[in-house]
């Protein structure tokens, strides 16, 4: 049996991969019009809808880690790895009612702005975000490795290949579209997945 993708699969692929860049580009052409701020780019002036955010947090949370570490963690020690979200939960009530009802009114866009303006200090602003970037980086080259092995699986192609086309076109979407380009972008991934 061939364990390549065949090729109605091949354009469904690449289709969700075009579409992500079309979305950037779109977004680009609609919103030319306006002025680039940092609100603007960071929190979609201000319009972004309940429904969309939602779906780009539950999209953002499924990566290739979840389709492939914890299922394959499930298959071989059983469901007892699921109790693992009952930190998630409890990390999920907190934030809903105690780190949204604090940053809201403060209209800050990051605990970033929130450890400077608690701490008075630039200083400690500049090294959570440098810590947490090392952490997110690291986190995204782990999540796109692991799906260009997967693709790497199925097509015979490099993973690298996966990791630089993909990473390409990531940013190239997220820097053009800015935040709204991204929500909609995983709206489109989620309906498809």
């Amino acid at each position: 049996m061939d364990n390549y993708l065949s090729p109605a699969d091949v354009v469904v692929l690449c289709g969700s991969i075009l579409a992500s860049l079309v979305v950037g580009i779109v977004y680009v052409v609609k919103e030319s019009r306006h002025e680039s701020t940092s609100f603007r780019y960071h929190r979609g002036g201000g319009k972004l809808h309940l429904f969309p955010v939602a779906v780009t947090l539950v999209v953002t949370f499924e990566s290739s880690i979840f389709y492939l570490g914890y299922l394959s963690e499930i298959y071989m020690y059983g469901s007892y790895y699921w109790m693992q979200n009952l930190g998630l939960i409890v990390g999920c009530l907190t934030m809903f009612f105690v780190t949204i009802p604090l940053f809201y009114p403060l209209q800050i866009t990051s605990v970033y702005e929130y450890l400077q303006m608690r701490h008075e200090s630039q200083q400690v602003r500049q090294m959570a975000m440098w810590l947490g970037n090392v952490g997110s980086l690291l986190y995204a080259g782990i999540v796109t490795f692991g799906a260009g092995t997967g693709m790497e699986g199925v097509t015979g192609v490099s993973a690298w290949i996966y990791v630089i086309v993909l990473t390409s076109i990531a940013v190239v979407y997220t820097s053009l579209g800015e935040i709204k380009a991204v929500v909609v972008t995983d709206v489109v991934q989620g309906v498809i997945r």
